[in-house]
């Protein structure tokens, strides 16, 4: 798999995973994101830090490895 298939795969994730907890890419605010930068992650445009997949799994209520399967 490519890098960028698999930040594709991962904001295809992101955003299954949002809708279904009924979170708005704006509400994602207060979970310390960025708007812009969100946008960009849901769009497989940036390759997240572990950081970033770790703050993205606790607002979404999942494990990291929900966020690249």
């Amino acid at each position: 798999m490519t890098l960028e298939k698999a930040m594709r795969r991962l904001g295809t994730n992101v955003r299954k995973l949002r809708n279904k907890g009924g979170l708005t890419q704006e509400q994602m605010r207060d979970f310390g994101f960025n708007y812009r930068y969100f946008q960009k992650i849901e769009a497989g445009l940036v390759n997240p830090t572990l950081g970033t997949l770790l703050k993205l799994s606790k607002a979404l209520k999942c494990s990291v490895v929900d966020l690249v399967r």
